[in-house]
């Protein structure tokens, strides 16, 4: 007989989900990243700042409040259709659709970034593609945020899915990636169901 409870369901998993979805009711304008990013990004984005994000959602108005411009990325015409309707407020922000394969996705990114980014958020289709990208194009001094990092990248968070800390990362684009961005600091944030990667240079 086929069990109903996923295997990272615990007592401290339920709380840890409790907890997550009470700063959503909280605070539902949040971006869905593990809430100790949310804090450390409201405390370090400026409004000079240039983003590009990989992956629009109720975190694009968000970010675009704070940022001094923005462009964001996104495969499903539906979601990119909602996000748009929130930008009124925010002429400097933008919403791309692209296609869905990784090939379109990444050359409407190469075609519609005509500027350094300062910070680029990976959340969305072809990480180990945005990741990458993000290491050549970003500005001296950049941030680097990528959600659910730990499912790609070995680390110590507890959040489900994780690669454990002495695997190696799930690919060998996330490996070349590693690599690359060894001169980063490495900031985890996690909250028992999802974990947060921020880099800084």
């Amino acid at each position: 007989m086929r069990t109903l409870i996923k295997p990272h369901w615990s007592l401290r998993y339920a709380w840890d989900k409790a907890v997550a979805r009470a700063f959503e009711l909280q605070d539902p304008t949040a971006p869905w990243l593990a809430r100790g990013a949310v804090d450390f990004l409201e405390r370090w984005l400026r409004t000079t700042d240039r983003m590009v994000e990989f992956g629009s959602g109720r975190s694009t108005s968000w970010f675009a409040s704070r940022c001094g411009r923005l462009v964001s990325f996104e495969d499903d015409p539906e979601w990119g259709r909602r996000t748009v309707l929130q930008l009124d407020p925010y002429p400097h922000a933008r919403v791309i659709m692209t296609p869905r394969d990784e090939e379109g996705y990444m050359r409407a990114v190469r075609e519609n970034v005509d500027f350094e980014p300062t910070i680029v958020l990976v959340d969305g289709q072809h990480r180990d593609a945005a990741a990458l990208w993000a290491l050549d194009v970003l500005s001296p001094c950049g941030m680097l945020v990528i959600d659910n990092a730990n499912w790609f990248l070995p680390s110590r968070v507890r959040a489900p899915s994780s690669v454990p800390c002495d695997a190696k990362p799930v690919s060998a684009r996330w490996e070349t990636f590693l690599g690359h961005a060894s001169k980063y600091r490495q900031l985890w944030f996690d909250n028992g169901v999802q974990a947060t990667l921020v880099m800084l240079y």
